[in-house]
């Protein structure tokens, strides 16, 4: 995820309890692709009882155009078609540089709403 707009290197183990701490947190909802012995991708997927929703996708660059984004979010579609849920969401960067509206477009999902966001860095601490 270091291409994202927003990532923050992190030790795993923080990353787990964050993750942990989210409302519909389900670590067999966690699933990694494996290419020759080399984790090439994951995504994490939440189950919360009001709207299921993918938290994280993302594949190493080396294997992405293989359709490995597209398996994983397979996967965790039909675990959460079978745990009674209608519908899958996702936030997404529609502008980021590795094309992964496609990804999410490929794999069935549409889109039904988009929005924009800013800020304002200040260049030191206001009073």
């Amino acid at each position: 995820m270091a291409g994202h707009w927003n990532h923050r290197r992190r030790t795993f183990a923080h990353f787990d309890r964050d993750q942990q701490q989210r409302d519909g947190y389900d670590a067999a909802l966690w699933w990694l692709a494996e290419v020759d012995g080399v984790c090439a991708g994951a995504v994490i997927a939440r189950d919360p009882s009001e709207r299921a929703w993918i938290a994280w996708l993302g594949v190493l660059d080396a294997y992405r155009g293989r359709g490995i984004g597209t398996q994983l979010l397979s996967t965790v579609f039909r675990l959460l078609r079978d745990r009674g849920h209608h519908s899958v969401g996702v936030d997404v960067d529609t502008h980021n540089s590795v094309g992964a509206l496609g990804v999410y477009r490929t794999a069935g999902m549409s889109e039904r709403g988009t929005a924009d966001q800013s800020r304002k860095i200040y260049s030191q601490q206001p009073s």
